[in-house]
């Protein structure tokens, strides 16, 4: 999660903001728990930060795809698209031609690529905002799985059939909407440049590349790995409990 601002008192500000939340958050659960004499005031505080940062991001995401959806509009910074040229600085036309009505960059340094652009299709923009979306869904899927997991904890079923369905679900999900968002995300910024830009232009792109990121595969083979430890401990409870 980002937080910026036009100035650094203004990031600051939100930066503060942002962390007072959660601070206020937990300050509320724990003040709760101690009322009911909670004995997982731990775990209280995981449940509830979970959640609230899970539904607050789940919340940007889904804005930002409907506000690339809207505009025709589009910026953006990639290392993933070289350019065989990027000195075009942004307000200035491209060799002082006309205004142009379809799609057009505004925009482009050679940082990474910092590129800007108007008039985009749908098309493109779409597969820019799936990517992105499909990145935000596989970061707070994590989050769920830590709420679910931890209020299971907090009722005294650690080992329920629902930990271990989540585990397997988050699994997946972390798995595919990863790798995917990881590789719409640079087809977007091709298919973008590639309608800015007519044949021979020394905006083309020049080359993209594809990988496939490594955290989302670790992190479904980490969950995979937690649903069988829940399965297991959930037969040991149930021989546990049949000796009893």
């Amino acid at each position: 999660m980002s937080i910026g601002g036009a100035t650094i008192g203004e990031t600051l500000t939100w930066l503060a903001i942002a962390v007072g939340a959660l601070v206020v958050v937990a300050v509320v659960v724990i003040f709760r728990g101690r009322r009911r004499g909670s004995r997982t005031i731990a775990l209280d505080v995981t449940h509830a930060a979970s959640a609230w940062i899970a539904m607050v991001w789940l919340l940007f995401a889904v804005i930002r795809f409907g506000a690339t959806l809207t505009t025709d509009q589009l910026a953006f910074v990639t290392d993933q698209v070289g350019l065989p040229a990027a000195d075009l600085p942004c307000g200035v036309l491209r060799g002082g031609d006309p205004i142009p009505t379809g799609p057009h960059l505004t925009c482009v340094t050679s940082d990474a690529v910092f590129a800007e652009f108007e008039a985009v299709s749908l098309g493109a923009r779409l597969t820019v905002a799936s990517g992105a979306l499909l990145t935000d869904l596989a970061i707070a899927a994590p989050l769920i799985l830590i709420a679910v997991v931890s209020f299971q904890s907090i009722r005294g079923m650690p080992f329920a059939r629902i930990v271990t369905r989540s585990l397997y679900v988050a699994a997946a999900v972390i798995l595919v909407a990863g790798v995917a968002g990881g590789v719409l995300t640079p087809l977007g910024h091709v298919l973008t440049l590639n309608e800015a830009s007519p044949a021979g232009s020394a905006y083309a792109p020049s080359g993209v590349q594809l990988a496939v990121p490594l955290l989302p595969i670790g992190g479904a083979l980490l969950c995979c790995a937690l649903a069988s430890i829940a399965q297991h401990g959930a037969r040991i409870q149930r021989d546990t409990e049949g000796l009893v």
